[in-house]
């Protein structure tokens, strides 16, 4: 089934952006969704591990608050005389990859690693965090699985994509489903124009995987546009769900591509 909506330009969003999350009330480092793990150069013994999945981490004074949610990959290496250790905690966390199991790992007042929504060669890893090992977190117990079972993934267009423009364009917001299934909730996407015009979805309901809302917007050829989306409770207009943002730039399209009426879309699964 599919579902129309209405759009809605606003002067200022009444949901704003948000970048920092509530106060952790322990000593973790990193909450961790994760996805995949690979092992380089091999798994026998490795001397890196690439860690996919979405993590919120500590930040602020004393890593006091924990980060909004994000999607990528840690790069962790060795940290010195801790060398098995770390290769015992990269198979604790392959050992939950893809089971939508909430883990915590490294210590808030340590030094913590990077997360990296692309590969290159100059990227180096960070060393491996220490702390108290792997460990699984019950949801509900914890503010940092919480955020992770309500997070949405951004998968297109993100990661500083380019999308091609003559002046009109129809763009396709897509994420990956949170976790959390509750028949009352809805998605709300949100983009900003470099001018400051902002623009909503209506609420779009929850797709089977993904969801995606499409809109049509006259941009600038060269101009970055930010978007978010995040799931609102119905009937509780004060939630704090978490912000999955992405962004995309977009160029003038070629004289070849100038062509095709603008498409009627619909938000949808």
């Amino acid at each position: 089934m599919q579902y129309r909506c209405s759009l809605v330009v606003l002067v200022a969003l009444s949901l704003p952006f948000i970048t920092a999350a509530s106060h952790a009330s322990d000593r973790i480092g990193v909450y961790a969704l994760v996805d995949k793990v690979e092992f380089i150069p091999n798994v026998e013994s490795p001397t890196q591990a690439v860690v996919h999945g979405t993590f919120c981490l500590a930040v602020g004074p004393h890593g006091s608050e924990l980060s909004m949610p994000k999607g990528g990959f840690l790069l962790l290496g060795l940290d010195g005389d801790r060398a098995e250790q770390c290769r015992n905690e990269w198979r604790d966390l392959e050992r939950v990859a893809g089971k939508g199991v909430c883990v915590a790992f490294g210590s808030r007042r340590g030094n913590l690693p990077r997360i990296h929504t692309r590969r290159t060669a100059e990227l180096k890893p960070d060393p491996h965090p220490e702390g108290g090992g792997v460990r699984q977190m019950r949801d509900g117990r914890n503010y940092g699985p919480w955020l992770l079972r309500h997070a949405l993934t951004p998968i297109s267009p993100s990661g500083d994509a380019v999308v091609a423009s003559d002046g009109g364009i129809n763009v396709i917001l897509k994420v990956k489903n949170c976790l959390e299934v509750d028949p009352e909730i809805r998605y709300l996407f949100q983009i900003q124009r470099e001018n400051g015009e902002a623009i909503a979805s209506g609420l779009i309901p929850v797709g089977e995987g993904t969801t995606w809302w499409a809109t049509y917007l006259v941009l600038n050829a060269g101009e970055t546009v930010r978007w978010t989306a995040r799931a609102v409770k119905l009937g509780d207009a004060r939630s704090r769900y978490p912000v999955a943002t992405a962004r995309f730039k977009t160029v003038k399209k070629k004289p070849e591509e100038r062509s095709g009426k603008k498409a009627q879309q619909k938000p949808g699964r």
